[in-house]
């Protein structure tokens, strides 16, 4: 699965990042979840998780320790991030 690509459930793969960009969009990583079903498959987030992350920072405009898992101080990160970009 490429960076490009938000990861769905049960190991389809979606080019579209519409459910972050359509009004009104997702802006954390259940809204996301909720949309398009990421992290729904057997992993339950294990793998795919930090490229939604990712996803959601550069299409958010935001550094990747800003993105929300749900709802405002439900920081996923806290602190520094160890090679992220």
């Amino acid at each position: 699965v490429g960076a490009d690509r938000l990861p769905l459930r049960d190991g389809a793969r979606g080019r579209n990042r519409g459910p972050i960009r359509r009004r009104p969009g997702a802006v954390s990583v259940e809204g996301v979840k909720r949309r398009c079903r990421a992290g729904m498959g057997r992993c339950q987030s294990g793998f795919c998780q930090s490229r939604v992350v990712r996803i959601l920072a550069r299409e958010l405009g935001c550094d990747p320790s800003e993105v929300l898992l749900e709802d405002t101080g439900s920081w996923l990160v806290e602190g520094p991030l160890k090679g992220v970009r």
